[in-house]
């Protein structure tokens, strides 16, 4: 996290709330949604493109088993949930920093899953 923070010149914020779809490694970009409504493509630095990968494999991984494991997806706007009702369940929109769950939400259908998880390897 720390590297796409100084990297990228990322605030923490920005940081927290990236998804998987705000990366295009093809392009070399990510898209971050600021303040204000604002977005902005900035360069990825090669430097850390393969920590980023690994983190997207990461994150593919966790999603798999949570949906193995019967978990709903992630929240996403009301607008968005209404015109594509499978989204919260597609990797494209999982949390890049995702966190892990506590527990289910007693409903059978687990809760979404946050947003701070640490890059693999403990970083």
């Amino acid at each position: 996290m720390v590297n796409l923070l100084v990297g990228c010149g990322l605030r923490l914020f920005e940081c927290l709330q990236l998804r998987v779809r705000d990366f295009n490694f093809d392009a070399g970009i990510l898209t971050v949604h600021g303040k204000g409504k604002k977005d902005r493509t900035l360069p990825l630095p090669e430097s850390i493109l393969p920590e980023m990968k690994a983190q997207i494999e990461f994150v593919k991984r966790l999603h798999e088993e949570d949906l193995a494991a019967g978990y709903a997806g992630v929240f996403l706007d009301d607008v968005v949930e209404k015109k594509y009702p499978n989204a919260p369940r597609e990797l494209i929109h999982q949390w890049f920093f995702p966190q892990r769950r506590s527990g289910e939400d007693g409903e059978g259908g687990g809760e979404p899953a946050g947003y701070l998880k640490s890059l693999p390897g403990g970083r």
